[in-house]
């Protein structure tokens, strides 16, 4: 079974998805918080705007831990926790795959199923069916979450 290669974690997953230790609401933005900019914590006392997250855009959905008031991980284990929750990602982009892909290509795939399964199962189709070049294309109709367009207007 082809694996989710470090450089990807490192280079592609973990700065878009960033390192927070503590649990935060990611619709609530950023603030300067004792002279930084970063995610105010969530309290758990009132109705999340979003998704409750932690570590490295770990959220309740991917199992594997349950995220509660006052939580911190250190990085180490939000890195192992990453791991964890990329792990379903890497098995069913491998089961679904029928074609030789390029590491870079695998990595992709895995990355945005662990954001948008949708849109990666969309892309292993066309690249299954011998149409790769559709892929971005057909990646660009997965812009919206909650009927909100996410990223730059």
């Amino acid at each position: 079974m082809r694996q989710y290669s470090s450089a990807a974690r490192e280079r592609l997953t973990e700065p878009w998805e960033e390192c927070v230790l503590y649990p935060y609401d990611d619709k609530v933005p950023k603030r300067h918080i004792d002279g930084v900019l970063r995610y105010p914590e969530y309290t758990f006392e009132a109705p999340p705007v979003g998704t409750i997250s932690i570590g490295f855009g770990h959220t309740d959905a991917a199992g594997n831990l349950t995220i509660t008031k006052g939580m911190r991980l250190t990085r180490e284990e939000a890195g192992e926790l990453e791991q964890k929750d990329l792990a379903p990602c890497q098995r069913d982009v491998n089961d679904r795959l029928k074609v030789d892909v390029t590491q870079h290509q695998f990595d992709a795939l895995v990355d945005t199923h662990f954001n948008c399964p949708k849109a990666a199962v969309a892309a292993i189709s066309l690249i299954n069916a011998g149409r790769p070049q559709q892929v971005p294309a057909k990646l660009l109709q997965y812009v919206r979450s909650e009927e909100r367009r996410l990223g730059k207007e």
